[in-house]
């Protein structure tokens, strides 16, 4: 079964919070976002309990991971950590910048600690929103 069959056959609602996703081993667990459902609705579920209204799923991704999936909370003032720029060695994991804009193909701009002004491929780059 998949997350969107899951959340589908369950009737379990995003938006209030129904979801989440625990990382096996560590009991540590992540709220579903709409924006992380988009990239991982079709990944299939290794275990899932329900209770009540809510539902805890394994899909074999730790917490970390997830987090870079969520970009539905990203505007111009986010501050962001990069765990990968793809082809950018002059970019280092950690480098930590603050969103400047978003333009219209997605990409998000950022002035970085080091000067830079490259923009992230949500897509192709991975990163995570820090919270400030």
């Amino acid at each position: 079964m998949t997350v969107n069959e899951l959340i589908f056959n369950f009737r379990i609602n995003v938006e209030s919070g129904g979801v989440f996703i625990i990382e096996k081993g560590t009991g540590s667990f992540i709220k579903v976002t709409k924006a992380m459902l988009d990239k991982i609705g079709d990944r299939e579920i290794q275990s899932h309990n329900i209770f009540d209204s809510k539902v805890m799923i394994n899909i074999g991704m730790n917490v970390e991971e997830l987090k870079t999936l969520d970009v539905g909370e990203i505007k111009i003032g986010t501050t962001l950590e990069l765990i990968e720029m793809q082809g950018e060695k002059q970019m280092p994991k950690g480098l930590r910048g603050v969103v400047t804009h978003i333009d219209d193909a997605a990409q998000i701009h950022v002035r970085w600690q080091n000067g830079s002004s490259l923009a992230i491929i949500p897509e192709v780059d991975k990163f995570m929103v820090v919270q400030n």
